[in-house]
């Protein structure tokens, strides 16, 4: 005899208290409430998925303080935000396709991928004005930190994927879950930083320098 184990979203644990609550068919003035562990979990899940929002604000915030405190340059602190922004909402985009559910783990995927993307901008954006200062022009200062820095960053990726990769040979679903999440979150900050923003923030300063030499 063997056993199989359906994992119930959020979604469908609500709605099946509901259906027992309506089903109850309860008398006037006595109010039905689920009890046990299961609606526990079910309460406990809702506030860790509700809060996510906030809890990004709160992260991202954070950052934010940190970056105007170290740069005092506002466009250093957009270049470095710009994508944590796109890469979250690239990975919810991901989860929604490949049909990953909000879960307590997965619900956090956003402030993990604020701590790693940040840490990668930060190097690049680290490395790119030790250049400037140099002397080297906007390209060739970009060009020459992603051949400096590019490797260590590449690597940090690579190993933080691997790292959570492992997650996904997991047999319970909401770890396997969040390990698929996590390597797709990691793997898409990796892609922004060295194929979208360098080439953004090298047009940004070219741009600056021509504004200004007029």
């Amino acid at each position: 005899m063997s056993f199989s184990i359906k994992y119930i979203s959020l979604e469908e644990t609500n709605d099946l208290f509901r259906l027992l609550e309506d089903a109850a068919d309860a008398p006037v003035g006595v109010q039905i409430s689920p009890v046990g562990s299961l609606a526990f979990g079910a309460s406990t899940v809702d506030a860790v998925v509700s809060t996510r929002f906030i809890m990004n604000l709160i992260c991202l915030g954070a950052v934010l303080i940190v970056l105007s405190l170290i740069y005092r340059r506002f466009d250093s602190i957009i270049f470095t935000i710009i994508p944590v922004g796109a890469v979250i909402a690239w990975s919810s985009l991901d989860m929604y396709i490949i049909g990953i559910p909000l879960n307590p783990l997965t619900a956090i995927l956003g402030v993990i991928i604020i701590g790693i993307c940040t840490e990668f901008i930060v190097l690049l954006m680290g490395r790119y004005e030790e250049e400037k200062r140099q002397g080297l022009l906007p390209r060739d200062a970009m060009v020459t930190a992603l051949s400096k820095i590019g490797r260590a960053i590449v690597t940090t990726a690579l190993t933080t994927i691997g790292g959570f990769g492992v997650l996904i040979a997991s047999d319970f679903v909401m770890i396997r879950d969040f390990g698929i999440a996590t390597v797709l979150g990691v793997f898409l900050c990796l892609i922004i930083t060295i194929t979208v923003m360098p080439g953004l923030i090298v047009w940004f300063d070219e741009w600056r320098r021509r504004r200004l030499s007029r």
